[in-house]
């Protein structure tokens, strides 16, 4: 066995190179993908070409076939002209809803209904003093005749800006309603439109993305104009019902208060009747002489109370007449004015119509090329300098241990298990993970690995993490390995260096 001086220190690797090559190593293999993944297609729908200018830029080239480019063209063609349409029907919209509502074409309101004078009473003095008004029962007086209708506890009659809070109420609930489901549905279908357009390999900035991202805006805009539409024609509609209830819950009052007014004059005329009867049987000796002695008298007084009943029958018949005539006004007034709604309406839906018939045309989707290229990795030359470099030491450290060793010193290093001259536990294959070979020194093949939890348990993670398998070595130099607690073993690297 010859005897060894303490061998050298090893050389520090140049990390400076060893990166510069590591660097154009990476920019080739990235060179590499590149290239593999622009692959020309052809298909049905047409051709995409790439190209590489003389400075490495690329660019690609899509020739839609015949077919394709005639449907192109003609959707491009059908866009612009309803894109020109909806632009003139959005000038006279915008010119039309900035204006308030007419509705001096609608039937005039109609005032209020006066009901005529009615007559009360009968003076029996025009015709003769044979009755003394004095003597009269007091029952023929119970009742009197009625004033007139009191109208001021009716409601006032509405007018066409009333309820105007409710009807905003209404389009503003409608709209919310509105929002609440399509927020979520746009922003959905928006998240699920990008994900789409990524996947189909159609990136941000290009025809494409621009165009599907226009088509999603009309339609997102289409769909919020449709329910703004809903809500203000749901808002009239609501304004309209209020005020046709204001104006039934009117009429509804006056015709209580007129079938009131009728019922107290029709009493009225029963007491005048009843008193007339009163007098009759209180004084129907002298009823009975004027009678007799004034059938003139008698005959005016029956011509009066006639002409009475019939007067006030006619102011009456008069009175239901205006009362009819002032709701059919009312009814063509609201008729025209619901029209005149409708007119407002239909450019909106004409607008909406053209808005949502522009055409739709997608450019033909080609695969993604990158599916189909090979995935490479250069070659870690940084990483193997620096684990060539670790087992340089490593050895530079086992021959030292060994030197020393050999010095008489081996007997205290069997306790001593993190000396240097023995890689304590760490030989054992089964500290280790992810081991990957390095080379092959003197006969014995080294490798890199990372720590298992094993070892950081037992304390040997802190160790080089480059050197021999313990395993391997028992086979070779079984004098080289050295047994420990729990079966787990160790290298005595002076034993694999040395020359024999």
């Amino acid at each position: 066995m010859g005897k060894k001086s303490s061998p050298p220190p090893p050389a520090t690797p140049d990390y400076q190179a060893l990166a510069a090559q590591q660097a154009d190593i990476d920019k080739d293999t990235a060179a590499m993908i590149l290239d593999s993944s622009r692959i020309n297609q052809t298909t049905p729908m047409g051709q995409q070409t790439w190209s590489q200018a003389d400075d490495g830029r690329w660019s690609v080239d899509q020739t839609l076939s015949e077919g394709q480019q005639q449907m192109f063209d003609t959707a491009q063609g059908l866009n612009i002209g309803v894109g020109q349409a909806a632009t003139d029907a959005l000038g006279d919209y915008t010119s039309m809803i900035g204006a308030p509502l007419d509705f001096s074409g609608a039937p005039e309101r109609m005032g209020p209904v006066q009901a005529g004078e009615i007559n009360r009473s009968i003076n029996p003095a025009e015709f003769g003093d044979r009755f003394d008004p004095s003597a009269v029962d007091p029952r023929a007086a119970a009742m009197e005749y009625v004033q007139g209708l009191d109208l001021s506890g009716l409601a006032a009659i509405p007018g066409s800006q009333d309820y105007g809070g409710q009807r905003q109420e209404v389009i503003d609930s409608m709209m919310n309603l509105s929002e609440s489901r399509l927020n979520p549905q746009f922003a959905q279908q928006e998240e699920a439109m990008r994900n789409r357009l990524l996947n189909s390999g159609v990136r941000e900035g290009t025809e494409a993305w621009n165009q599907a991202w226009d088509q999603f805006a009309r339609e997102r805009t289409g769909a919020y104009g449709e329910a703004r539409d809903r809500a203000v024609l749901a808002g009239g509609q609501e304004q309209s019902r209020m005020l046709a209830d204001a104006l039934g819950i009117r009429g509804q009052g006056f015709g209580e208060q007129l079938a009131g007014g009728n019922f107290a004059n029709q009493a009225t005329n029963l007491a005048n009747q009843y008193g007339m009867q009163v007098r009759g049987q209180d004084f129907g000796e002298a009823i009975s002489a004027a009678q007799q002695g004034d059938s003139e008298a008698l005959n005016r007084l029956n011509a009066e109370m006639a002409a009475l009943g019939f007067e006030n029958d006619a102011q009456a018949l008069d009175f239901q007449q205006q009362i009819a005539a002032s709701g059919m006004n009312e009814q063509q007034r609201n008729t025209a004015i619901q029209e005149m709604l409708m007119e407002r309406q239909i450019p909106m839906n004409e607008l909406a119509g053209i808005i949502s018939a522009s055409g739709q045309f997608g450019l033909p989707q080609f695969g993604q090329s990158s599916m189909n290229v090979p995935q490479y990795s250069g070659a870690d030359v940084l990483g193997a300098g620096q684990a060539g470099f670790d087992a340089e030491m490593a050895k530079y450290n086992a021959d030292t241990a060994g030197s020393n060793a050999k010095k008489g010193n081996m007997g205290q290093m069997g306790g001593a298990l993190g000396s240097a001259a023995i890689n304590t536990w760490g030989s054992d294959k089964r500290f280790k993970k992810n081991i990957e070979p390095i080379g092959k020194i003197k006969g014995h093949y080294f490798y890199v690995w990372d720590w298992n939890d094993k070892a950081k348990m037992y304390g040997v993670s802190t160790h080089p993490r480059v050197g021999v398998m313990a395993q391997e070595v028992q086979k070779t130099h079984p004098e080289a390995i050295v047994e420990i607690a729990d079966g787990y073993m160790a290298v005595d690297y002076s034993q694999i260096w040395e020359e024999k």
